[in-house]
């Protein structure tokens, strides 16, 4: 076989593929490849099989500058069972700017209320969401005061639930944390 690079550096190559089988999907294979692009950056792609479903691919892109970072997460279906097109994507971003600022964002947006049910190993973390945050926040931290400005929403994934039980959106909101020195 062959082995790059050839010192200590991460390396490109398959992962350990896992097997499965549930009620609704079928038998299921997945076989995860990792491929490191540059120092910062990398991907890890997906491609998984399911008997009831079709094919589905999934991604988890990485990468890290000097004052950026972030993870994009994809998955995509056709799925045969729900004869539809069904999908998951998540862009978190986090930015330290000029003047002491630390800024961040998160969009997780899903085709719809069952995906993380039929989907689990996908994005785990969601599993159990009933609500998918979206924000964008700026932050500033000083010895004797904090400050953020957020516009802040969510995807209901249950869109039968109760209104009174869904969380309030914030478009803005801004607080001031300050701590007087006697």
């Amino acid at each position: 076989y062959f082995q790059f690079p050839i010192d200590d550096r991460r390396m490109s190559g398959m992962l350990t593929p896992s097997f499965g089988y549930s009620s609704t999907n079928g038998s299921s294979l997945l076989v995860p490849v990792y491929w490191n692009m540059a120092p910062n950056y990398d991907m890890t792609i997906t491609p998984a099989w399911y008997s009831n479903r079709g094919t589905q691919l999934n991604t988890e892109n990485r990468y890290l500058f000097e004052s950026n970072r972030g993870q994009v997460d994809l998955s995509y279906i056709d799925d045969q069972e729900f004869d539809d097109t069904r999908w998951f994507q998540q862009w978190r971003h986090s930015a330290d700017l000029p003047f002491n600022i630390d800024a961040g964002f998160l969009l997780a947006e899903t085709s719809d209320e069952d995906f993380f049910k039929d989907f689990g190993s996908v994005a785990p973390e969601y599993n159990d969401t009933r609500h998918l945050e979206r924000y964008l926040r700026f932050g500033r931290n000083e010895a004797l005061w904090q400050s953020e400005l957020i516009w802040q929403d969510y995807q209901t994934l249950d869109e039968n639930s109760n209104i009174n039980n869904r969380p309030y959106n914030s478009l803005p909101r801004f607080s001031l944390d300050a701590e007087p020195e006697y």
